[in-house]
């Protein structure tokens, strides 16, 4: 399913000897590679693969599963709708083949929300041995069990057949056997769909509703013959009931598959069909989309996509034919029923937008969205879970291969780049110590909101970022070949993980005949454990030494397949485990690494690995030595996770100082790829935010301009029509630090384009914080008469925010004027948007933005946040004290806001007290940092200090007349 059991047996758990140390080489070749002091299903309060209590269970129960005193051995269903009438009843009939696991006169069925009518026992050859069976509700109901008391005792292993007669109602809860509606001609139409997983086949008919059951299904259904029925199997049959308008639709045998993936859909659609002879796929949807070809680029990637899964395991897809459904309102995003996959109609069908981004991320989602339930045909149909606990075993591959086969078959969308954004780093964020979310990818759940729940980030995305990791470490050849025998020896079955693990095991032993590697406990210590490793790395002499823990607490210890490259060995194509370390701490001669002692290597090549590294400050200038001189020998997406855990150092560990931050990031000036840079995006915002103000501010502005304007200039200031996604984020990431740095380069461009949309606002809308920094006393002061007589301004928000960004004294002088008079029309939150702008703009806006507050404390309570960002010296922390001091004798602050401030201001000067200094110092070498590689930059800064000011406020009288602004010189 697309994302929008195990029982628990103490006495029965088995220490794993996981003690054994690891080799001085730390090579594969080792003779045995163990886990340290783990045992992950003990620690889980779990052993995984221990059956459910095999007996009946209490009355009343304790326990949503069902007992194992029977099994099913098949189900044919009859089922009568008429939906078409706008009639949301339904009737069915379901006769269940059952074998008696042991001696019982009980059998325990699943039900919900359906009223049952007759049960009738019979013998295996359809002779009715008793019409009327009784049967109960079980209490309390919120467990779900209808118990058949049966006529006689059946012995072990006898089988017998029960006919069931039942009522339920199509829902609207878009779950279970449910109605859906679309308008067509002013018509609302109505029709009957399913979705089953994970526990609402239980709703269209009892049934043992486990998906480790797995039994053949036959299926007839009556519906009016205006409308057409679909199932997971092609039809056999459709009789007309004569003298009537109804139609009885019969489909072929399933195979062997659990309840959940049973499917049927009762509508008045239409088809288009792919014509493949050998595996025919049609798209069904409404009439109108049908119509609309709104197929038309959905239906051509139904081929490829499923022959690159078939080739890649050598697995044939099992089933004849293969439908894809665009349904109205459908939750569940997707469905990968076997024979019969459903979607949500945007996940399917698509329709041609005006935005082009909107359209390609449509379409990339398509795309992976058919190949994520395609890949379930495999990983999930033809072979399932034996309970929920291992939905990973589902979600985890699927989610792997939908981006895998997207970008075998696909390769120019990269859809492994999206995999990064979209499952590797959303699992760094989600699967951390202090998260609820971070959880072990098996774990036992029970009840149905719990095995919903499990349909979580950590089953789908964890699930295939593991793998991923997996797949790479054991080779992509080595891994394909272990999943090809799972498949295979598991087909038509369910599995738990050491089914998974035994096939990669002897996938490995025949890949690697002399190597000693015990697959199951090297996984497990991912699977069985929740979070990921922090891989620290740091040098002692000539050794490397590393240390591992749980990223963000935790003593869990991971088995963990670290890659690497170096300069001497810059093989970043190589993505199989060089080394395990599957201990606390190990330490390795740097020579492994490469010949010189002080050359840079980079772990955890192209980020296939789940886990994070942190180096130490002198290997981190190692690395950005590496950068600025052999940045073409290191790979884009290693200079992508590089920045990503240089902000890991410095911002979430604070391990690293800003000047090692700045030091890393001086090669940006030649770094071209925009994922790169947005990684250091919000890097290099923290640190601007922390040095504004600063006695360094304007040094740092310069270092800005020199990593920008290069790749600015290399781009050209503007949009140009034949940009792609990639070159306008890049631009537009490089736009706002360089102007930010306020770079001619960038405040020429807005400032001129502020000029021409004052003639015209049809002209291209400037950044007006931007463009106010230099714009002339004309332009400023018709913006002013503008925002103060002008309710209706265009653009009015931007215009009032970007007003307060200039850089002249006595701009910023004449605006608090304006805001100071409240007899013109600005709106309070206006006057305060614009002070806080002030603030935090400029050096000189911070003191004329300053000198506002002393003159208007009673209102000093409106800028917390403001003050808080903007307050980075001591002498400006004694101003606002005292400041404070006086508003809490006017009782003008709170003294909760007031500590607030305190308390942030405090944090500013202690981040100053530590970083400071090395940054002074750091950018007192600026120049001839930058001299090692390139010239330096000749842009000039227009100054940001109170003493710029033009002084041109004591030249002018200001008289405000009905709201506008006259100038007389004096």
């Amino acid at each position: 399913m697309e994302k929008l059991k195990i029982f628990v047996v103490f006495s029965a758990l088995v220490q794993l000897s996981l003690e054994t140390p690891l080799n001085a080489d730390l090579l594969q070749s080792k003779k045995d590679d163990r886990i340290e002091n783990k045992n992950w299903k003990l620690k889980n309060g779990l052993y995984w693969y221990e059956q459910h209590n095999p007996l009946a269970f209490n009355d009343p129960p304790t326990t949503y599963r069902l007992p194992n005193n029977t099994l099913p051995v098949r189900y044919d269903i009859f089922l009568k709708t008429d939906v078409d009438k706008h009639d949301f009843n339904f009737y069915g009939q379901v006769r269940i083949q059952i074998r008696a696991m042991e001696t019982t006169d009980t059998v325990t069925l699943q039900y919900r929300d359906m009223n049952v009518t007759k049960v009738t026992f019979l013998d295996m050859n359809g002779q009715v041995v008793e019409h009327d069976v009784p049967f109960e509700y079980v209490e309390p109901r919120y467990y779900e069990f209808l118990r058949i008391s049966l006529p006689r005792i059946m012995t072990v292993d006898e089988k017998f057949v029960l006919e069931i007669s039942y009522s339920g109602i199509l829902n609207e809860r878009q779950f279970g056997f449910y109605r859906a509606s679309y308008t067509e001609r002013d018509t609302e139409i109505y029709y009957a769909v399913t979705q089953f997983e994970a526990t609402d086949a239980r709703h269209a008919f009892p049934c043992y509703d486990e998906p480790g059951i797995r039994t053949p299904f036959g299926l007839e259904i009556q519906h009016d013959k205006s409308y057409n029925a679909y199932s997971n199997m092609k039809i056999a049959s459709n009789i007309t009931l004569e003298g009537t308008d109804y139609v009885v639709t019969k489909f072929e045998d399933t195979p062997l598959m659990q309840t959940y993936l049973l499917a049927f859909l009762v509508a008045p659609f239409e088809e288009v069909s792919n014509n493949n002879t050998q595996l025919p796929q049609k798209i069904i949807a409404k009439p109108s989309s049908i119509r609309n070809a709104e197929y038309a680029f959905s239906l051509p990637k139904l081929d490829p996509i499923m022959k690159a899964l078939e080739n890649l395991f050598a697995v044939n897809f099992t089933l004849s034919k293969l439908d894809h459904a665009a349904i109205t309102q459908f939750a569940a995003g997707a469905m990968e029923n076997w024979g019969l996959v459903t979607y949500r109609e945007i996940a399917l069908l698509f329709v041609p937008s005006e935005y082009p981004e909107t359209d390609e991320f449509l379409q990339r989602r398509i795309i992976t969205i058919i190949a994520h339930e395609d890949a379930h045909q495999y990983f999930g149909n033809l072979v399932s879970p034996h309970w929920w606990t291992d939905l990973w075993l589902n979600e985890g591959l699927a989610t792997l291969y939908e981006y895998y086969i997207a970008h075998l078959v696909f390769p120019e969308w990269d859809f492994m780049q999206w995999f990064r954004e979209r499952e590797v780093y959303e699992c760094f964020k989600i699967d951390i110590s202090t998260a609820a979310t971070s959880v072990p990818m098996s774990r036992y759940v029970e009840a149905p909101k719990d095995i919903d729940d499990k349909f979580d980030d950590i089953s789908y995305g964890k699930g295939g970022v593991v793998m991923r990791m997996f797949q790479e470490a054991f080779t992509v050849s080595t891994f394909t070949k272990g999943l090809s025998k799972y498949l295979t020896e598991m087909s038509y079955k369910a599995a738990v993980p050491d089914d998974l693990f035994s096939s990669l095991q002897d996938a490995f032993k025949e890949d690697n005949p002399e190597l000693v590697f015990d697959v199951a406990e090297h996984m497990g210590s991912w699977i069985y454990q929740a979070g990921y490793p922090l891989v620290r790395v740091s040098r002692s002499g000539n050794l490397l030494q590393f240390k591992q823990q749980r990223y963000m607490s935790g003593d869990e210890i991971y088995s963990i397949p670290l890659t690497y490259a170096s300069k001497s060995q810059p093989d970043f194509n190589r993505t199989d485990a060089r080394i395990w370390f599957t201990q606390k701490e190990i330490q390795v001669p740097q020579t492994l690494f490469g010949s010189a002692i002080d050359e840079w290597v980079i772990f955890n090549v192209q980020q296939v690995g789940y886990y994070r590294m942190s180096y130490s400050s002198e290997l981190w200038y190692r690395i950005a030595k590496g950068l600025r001189h052999d940045l073409d020998k290191i790979h884009r997406i290693n200079r992508e996770v590089l920045v990503d855990e240089l902000n890991i150092g410095y911002y979430i560990l604070d391990e690293l100082l800003a000047s090692d931050v700045l030091e890393v990031l001086l090669y940006l000036d030649n770094e071209e790829h925009s994922e790169v840079w947005n990684r250091a995006d919000l890097l290099l915002f923290t640190i601007t935010e922390k040095l504004f103000a600063t006695a360094v501010y304007e040094d740092y502005l310069k270092y800005l301009q020199f990593i920008t304007r290069p790749q600015l200039e290399r781009l050209g200031y503007e949009e140009l029509a034949g940009d792609d996604h990639d070159t306008r984020l890049l631009r537009m990431i490089l736009k706002t630090h360089n102007c930010h740095s306020l770079d001619d380069f960038c405040l020429s461009h807005e400032s001129k384009k502020l000029e021409l949309y004052m003639q015209n606002n049809q002209n291209p809308t400037p950044n007006f914080c931007l463009a106010f920094r230099t714009a002339t006393l004309t332009t400023y002061i018709h913006y002013l008469n503008e925002i103060t007589s002008n309710p209706d301004l265009y653009n009015r928000y931007s215009i009032v925010n970007g007003i307060a960004c200039s850089l002249d004294k006595s701009h910023l002088q004449l605006l608090t004027v304006i805001i100071e008079d409240e007899k013109n029309d600005l709106e309070n939150f206006e006057r305060v948007m614009m002070i806080e702008y002030m603030l935090t703009s400029s050096i000189v806006g911070l003191e004329v933005g300053f000198d506002y507050l002393e003159r208007n404390l009673n209102k000093i309570s409106n800028f917390v946040v403001a003050i808080k960002e903007a307050i980075n010296t001591q002498e400006y922390s004694e101003k606002l004290d005292a400041l404070l001091d006086a508003a809490l004798d006017e009782s003008f602050i709170s003294t909760e806001d007031a500590e607030e401030i305190r308390d942030a201001i405090k944090l500013n000067l202690e981040w100053q007290d530590k970083h400071f200094e090395a940054v002074r110092e750091w950018i007192e070498d600026l120049d001839d940092k930058i001299n090692e590689t390139t010239e330096k930059p000749t842009t000039t800064i227009p100054s940001t200090t109170p003493d710029s000011a033009t002084g041109m406020i004591a030249s002018i009288v200001l008289i405000l007349v009905s709201g506008t602004l006259i100038r007389f010189f004096v």
